[in-house]
């Protein structure tokens, strides 16, 4: 191609580049998730129970009516109760859906409130847990004050931050009681020398220095 040809490209190349809008925002991530998709995986995934459920019935229902004694049918009505109220507890989870789910998680353990902790692992581990069994419970048809359709990624994110908080209230509770036993030791055995001061001496030791 000949310089002037080249430049000819050049110009045709910068035209169309101003001719593009320009989009707002940071660019999307190849992990982005429309509502939209999200609503419809919780919806499939109450369709999967649905159906599970329907089926299990109508598979006892079918064995109790094959049963010709009256005993018989009795006890199978008594276990499909049972096997009935286990399966209702029992948590279904599209495979799309739980990718939304730990994407949704490992963006929440980014925030600054979180991140910097030992056992964040925990608490991933938690709040996936807690989003699988939790998230069949939005109900699509809800709307908030102003009458919109409610957020399942705020029902979701919700449901993580309080899985990630219940993680760090025991935490916490197991701290202070590790505490609370080494102190007890430390009362207990005066004359042995402990490497240890726990977080309520630290605060008395600080406040006394000042």
């Amino acid at each position: 191609m000949t310089e002037e040809g080249k430049k000819v490209a050049m110009a045709l190349a910068e035209e169309q580049l101003k001719a593009e809008p320009k989009k707002k925002g940071r660019p999307k991530s190849k992990h982005y998730v429309k509502e939209s998709e999200l609503r419809d995986e919780i919806g499939a995934t109450k369709d999967i129970s649905a159906k599970n459920l329907a089926q299990m019935e109508a598979d006892w229902d079918s064995k109790i009516s094959e049963a010709k004694m009256t005993e018989d049918k009795d006890k199978l009505i008594v276990e499909k109760e049972e096997a009935m109220k286990v399966a209702i507890t029992k948590t279904h989870c599209t495979p799309r859906l739980g990718e939304i789910i730990v994407l949704t998680v490992d963006r929440v353990a980014t925030q600054t409130k979180f991140r910097h902790y030992t056992y964040l692992d925990d608490m991933k581990a938690e709040a996936t847990y807690q989003s699988i069994r939790g998230i069949v419970k939005f109900s699509l048809d809800k709307r908030n004050a102003a009458g919109q359709m409610s957020s399942s990624f705020s029902y979701l994110t919700q449901i993580i931050t309080n899985a990630f908080r219940q993680i760090l209230n025991k935490e916490k509770r197991n701290r202070e009681i590790k505490d609370q036993a080494i102190e007890m030791a430390m009362d207990f055995h005066s004359d042995i020398e402990i490497n240890f001061e726990s977080s309520r001496r630290r605060k008395e030791r600080l406040s006394t220095e000042k």
